[in-house]
C-alpha cells in the first residue's frame, strides 16, 4: 500500500514514523546504493580508456554531429535542398544507413545494444519533428506509443523494424507539419488565422487586441502589426467588419430594430453603431435596410 516515491521523501517519511513511534526525531537513515562521486570516477575513467582502445582496434569512429543533424533532419522534413534549389546528394541518406554502426557500442548484448539504439533513435525523431513544426502532444503521443511497442521487441530485427517504421511516423508528422506552415507562410502567419478563428468564435461578444493576443499566445504589439502587414488593415478594423456583415445579414434578413442589432454584436449604443456601419458600408443602418431587405424572406 505504500505508494511509489523517491528515496529521500521516503527517508522522511521513515524518520517521522520513528518519531511518532519513539517521540524522538533522528536523522533519516541514508540508503547506500552504491553510486558516490569517488565510485563513479574509479569506474569510469578506466572504462573510457579501455572503450576507446577498443574502438581504434577495430576501427570503429563515432559519427559526427553535423552527419547527425543532416541525416535526421533528411528523414524527418524530406530531401534538404541547398540554395539554389538543387537536391542534396544522397549521401546524406547513405549516411544515416550507416549510422547504426558508427553510433557506438552501448552495451555488450547486441539485443541491448539495438534496444537503446531505437530508443534513443526515437527519441531524437520525436525532437526533430517537433522543430519541423509538428504537434508536440502527436509527437509526444507517437513516442510513448512507439516506446511501448518497442518494450514487447522479441529480437533484434523486430526492434530494428519498430524503430524503421517509428521514423517513418514521425517523417510524415514532420513533412505534413512543414508543408502546412510553408503554406501558411505565403499568405497568413499562424498567429493572424488563430486571431481571425478567435474572432470568428467570439464575434458577438466585445473583443480587443489585448484579449485576442493573449488567447493566440502573442504580444499585442506584435500581433497588431503582422495582422495590419499581412491582412492590410488593423485588427480593430478587421473585428468591426466582421461585426458589420453580420449586421448587414441582420437587417437583410430580420426585422428587428436596428438599436437591437447593435446590442446584438455589441456595437452599442446605437449611434456608435450607425457612425461604424457607415464608415464601413457608405450607408447608414436604415438606409441598407430600405435597399437590401429582403421582402420575400421576411413574409416566408
Amino acid at each position: 500500500m505504500i505508494p511509489i516515491m523517491d528515496f529521500w521523501r521516503l527517508e522522511e517519511m521513515i524518520a517521522f514514523a520513528h518519531g511518532l513511534l519513539f517521540e524522538e526525531y533522528v536523522q533519516p537513515v541514508r540508503f547506500d546504493n552504491g553510486m558516490d562521486s569517488k565510485w563513479f570516477r574509479g569506474e569510469f575513467w578506466p572504462r573510457q580508456l579501455e572503450y576507446g582502445l577498443e574502438n581504434a582496434e577495430w576501427g570503429i569512429v563515432h559519427h559526427s554531429y553535423e552527419d547527425e543533424k543532416r541525416a535526421w533532419k533528411w528523414l524527418i522534413e524530406g530531401n534538404p535542398r541547398t540554395k539554389s534549389g538543387q537536391a542534396i546528394s544522397d549521401g546524406v541518406e547513405n549516411a544515416f544507413e550507416n549510422m547504426a554502426g558508427m553510433a557506438g557500442v552501448m552495451a555488450g548484448s547486441q539485443r541491448k545494444n539495438a534496444e537503446y539504439g531505437a530508443v534513443a533513435g526515437i527519441t531524437l525523431a520525436t525532437r526533430y519533428a517537433i522543430a519541423a513544426g509538428a504537434d508536440e502532444n502527436k509527437a509526444y503521443a507517437l513516442s510513448d506509443v512507439m516506446l511501448q511497442i518497442l518494450a514487447k521487441a522479441g529480437d533484434v530485427i523486430g526492434t530494428w523494424n519498430i524503430l524503421v517504421y517509428a521514423i517513418k511516423e514521425f517523417g510524415r508528422l514532420g513533412r505534413e507539419a512543414k508543408a502546412e506552415s510553408e503554406s501558411e507562410s505565403e499568405t497568413h502567419s499562424r498567429y493572424v488565422e488563430r486571431s481571425r478563428d478567435y474572432i470568428a468564435r467570439y464575434i458577438y461578444e466585445k473583443l480587443s487586441l489585448q484579449q485576442i493576443a493573449e488567447n493566440v499566445g502573442v504580444h499585442k504589439g506584435y500581433l497588431s502589426r503582422i495582422f495590419s502587414e499581412q491582412m492590410g488593415m488593423t485588427l480593430t478594423d478587421y473585428i468591426l467588419r466582421e461585426k458589420i456583415q453580420i449586421s448587414c445579414n441582420l437587417l437583410k434578413y430580420s426585422d428587428r430594430s436596428i438599436a437591437v442589432v447593435a446590442a446584438y454584436i455589441n456595437l452599442s449604443p446605437q449611434s456608435y453603431f450607425t457612425k461604424v456601419f457607415k464608415r464601413v458600408t457608405g450607408e447608414t443602418p436604415a438606409q441598407y435596410r430600405r435597399t437590401h431587405t429582403d421582402k420575400s424572406f421576411i413574409e416566408s
